[in-house]
């Protein structure tokens, strides 16, 4: 069926690594049946990226690998991510969705709490009109492989935790999780500015075989992952962390910083994905049924065009490709 489907390209430029360049075609093909619609997404990443902040033992504990881990900006050790954007609104900046700089926000608050400044100084998602545009983000090592695609929103700047507002979290205003829960979580605890060893939460059962399913590390985040290899751990895989286990383990010891734990559920499972690397392209599968009934997501009806941007995160956390005309996706 894709060999029929007209695809459509879209350079995206602006991003980071890429072979130094930050720029990717993404290549979109679009098909449906009488329930769902297929999107195939095919983009240029020269490496397979799986190793999401992994941790290594070192003397005095375990250490998040990873370049300003701390300040939600990593661009080194971390995964390969792919984003969708959709809105029924073509303005500019993502359906006016991104505001750019340290405090895109101001002094606004809510209530007596002060809307908290960008971690990493580069800017917040959120919408200034009260509606939300539909987010659906692939992430190689949090569920990517394992035919899951995280389903999020921008909507309005939300009131900040007590942790967001005393500068201990990130801040992320209208940028967050449709309702429900992903069954990804991370083996660490890291506040923002945490500089040193960072807890660690689980240990596998079997070390051996952990190392034996992450394959190779080298110190090199520009090296291509093996192909089989699962910088992921599972619940079964892992036990609560104990210093009488960790004493085992030797220092240099490198173990994935990514947990899967339990299912997806909720508004935040509607969607599912495969993918796979090859000669320097990512491709991904993926589908959704025609509409969800939820606020935070974006129906596809014939006559009522919906509005497409796409992003390409080669190993980085948030410096990703962008473009400003968005795709316009028309139903038949």
């Amino acid at each position: 069926m894709w060999r029929t489907a007209r695809p459509v390209y879209v350079r995206t430029m602006q991003g980071s690594n890429l072979s130094g360049l930050g720029e990717s075609t993404v290549e979109i093909r679009a098909v449906h049946d009488d329930k769902k619609v297929y999107f195939a997404f095919r983009w240029e990443d020269p490496t397979r990226s799986l190793r999401r902040t992994p941790m290594i033992k070192k003397e005095d504990g375990w250490h998040v690998l990873g370049n300003h881990a701390d300040a939600a900006d990593v661009t080194t050790f971390y995964e390969d991510k792919f984003a969708v954007l959709l809105s029924y609104h073509d303005g500019f900046g993502n359906a006016g969705s991104t505001h750019m700089g340290k405090t895109p926000l101001g002094d606004q608050a809510i209530g007596d709490k002060k809307l908290p400044a960008a971690v990493n100084e580069r800017g917040l998602h959120y919408t200034t009109d009260g509606s939300f545009v539909d987010v659906w983000q692939w992430k190689a090592s949090r569920g990517g492989h394992l035919g899951r695609v995280d389903d999020q929103y921008f909507g309005p700047p939300r009131e900040p935790t007590p942790g967001e507002a005393a500068g201990k979290a990130r801040y992320q205003a209208g940028y967050w999780n449709d309702p429900g829960r992903a069954f990804y979580s991370y083996n660490y605890k890291m506040d923002v500015g945490h500089r040193g060893a960072a807890p660690l939460l689980r240990l596998p059962k079997d070390l051996d075989a952990a190392i034996a399913a992450r394959g190779r590390f080298e110190p090199d985040p520009e090296r291509s992952d093996d192909e089989n290899s699962r910088w992921w751990m599972t619940e079964a895989e892992t036990v609560p962390y104990t210093k009488e286990l960790d004493d085992k383990i030797p220092v240099g010891t490198v173990l994935p910083g990514v947990l899967i734990m339990g299912d997806y559920e909720g508004d935040r499972a509607d969607l599912f994905g495969g993918a796979k690397w090859k000669d320097g392209h990512w491709t991904l599968e993926l589908s959704r049924n025609f509409a969800t009934g939820s606020q935070y997501d974006v129906d596809f009806v014939p006559g009522k065009d919906v509005f497409m941007w796409v992003s390409v995160f080669d190993h980085n956390q948030t410096r990703h490709t962008r473009h400003m005309r968005p795709v316009k996706v028309v139903m038949h």
